[in-house]
């Protein structure tokens, strides 16, 4: 119904001026302007990835070598505008709290910096990697693999890659990699890690409540001396209270074991995911967890195979088919010997022409 009450001179004079004030306002104050950092609630992180609107998941990057940031300004660079011409949206990178930090209080971005702000440049989405100790925080070992012997300095450090990187726009991060096997030391631990991934979580959200916490990919490994299978791993954080404490799940089904990825085998990496009983996703709807996603920071193949190209065409397909998906990272562009997409002299491999074109076919 139309309003047609009487205005008088003032409340007219008024109104114009309030529309003044906010057209200059709307000039002056950038688009985005942060306020205060919101109450944490654990587990509440927000669906956006990006302040620009979250990026269209399922998505297809690329797990890039963790010395990216220390080669050459013509090799980072040279790769870098080789991701943009493949199509990816996305680049998964190490930033190691060894390199960043290697005496306490003493930070070295460079490296970090070198490739993210390269890939923020291309408007490539970032996956940080937060991994591996400094000797003075893991009780003196060399071996950076050795666990933090304190969880909270491991997120004080988490919390320092958040607020640097938090203005161009970084909003994803792993916590450690393949902590199911030899890549957390002295042994694999689940309750330890949880203690970790917890104190990263707290410490990232309390700098940007809405980023994506993903636990770190594991390894498609069996149960052994030294190994927890990814199921035993998921299941077993759970049951230590991650629950609240992350956003997605990582996982690395490799796609080069002796089965591809439409094989129902229940030792098929990809199989694992959500085909075979347990899976990872059984494991998700057991704890009322299933609506979180599943990323698998490192899907690659070895060269030596001889039958990568239609295994990685099939991935790509068959990920962007799953509602439950997130980023699949191959991996990866820079290995002249098996997983590489190209030689040592930047010839492009075939593997490389097949994922652009799996990569840019029309969903």
């Amino acid at each position: 119904m139309s309003d047609h009450r009487h205005v008088t001179p003032r409340q007219a004079a008024a109104a114009l001026l309030l529309v003044a004030l906010t057209l200059t306002f709307s000039v002056i104050l950038p688009r985005s302007v942060p306020g205060p950092a919101a109450s944490f609630v654990p587990g509440a992180a927000e669906a956006s990835i990006d302040e620009d609107g979250e990026p269209g998941l399922p998505a297809v990057g690329i797990s890039v070598e963790e010395d990216l940031g220390e080669r050459s300004a013509e090799h980072r660079l040279r790769e870098l505008d080789e991701l943009v011409e493949l199509g990816v949206g996305w680049v998964r990178h190490d930033v190691q709290w060894d390199v960043v930090e290697p005496t306490r209080g003493a930070f070295d971005w460079s490296a970090a910096d070198a490739v993210i702000d390269g890939a923020r440049e291309r408007n490539l989405h970032v996956l940080a990697l937060l991994s591996y100790t400094p000797p003075w925080a893991n009780g003196g070992h060399d071996d950076h693999r050795y666990a933090p012997r304190d969880p909270e300095e491991f997120g004080a450090f988490a919390g320092a890659v958040a607020r640097r990187y938090r203005r161009l726009g970084v909003h994803a991060y792993e916590i450690w990699n393949e902590p199911n096997i030899g890549y957390w030391q002295p042994a694999p631990d689940p309750a330890a890690y949880v203690a970790v991934l917890q104190a990263a979580s707290r410490a990232i959200r309390e700098v940007d409540p809405g980023a994506v916490i993903v636990t770190g990919g594991t390894s498609p490994a069996g149960d052994g001396p030294g190994t927890i299978s990814p199921h035993a791993w998921l299941r077993a954080l759970y049951e230590d209270g991650a629950k609240p404490w992350f956003d997605a799940i990582g996982h690395h089904p490799y796609v080069d074991s002796d089965v591809g990825p439409d094989s129902s085998d229940p030792g098929n990496p990809w199989f694992q995911m959500a085909g075979s009983e347990p899976s990872l996703r059984s494991i998700q709807s057991e704890y009322g967890d299933e609506d979180k996603r599943i990323w698998a920071t490192e899907v690659g193949c070895r060269r030596s195979l001889g039958d990568c190209e239609p295994r990685m065409s099939r991935a790509v397909e068959l990920w962007r088919s799953y509602p439950w998906a997130g980023v699949l990272a191959w991996f990866t562009f820079w290995d002249p010997g098996e997983y590489g997409l190209v030689e040592g002299d930047w010839t492009r491999r075939p593997i490389w022409h097949a994922l652009r074109r799996a990569v840019r076919e029309p969903r």
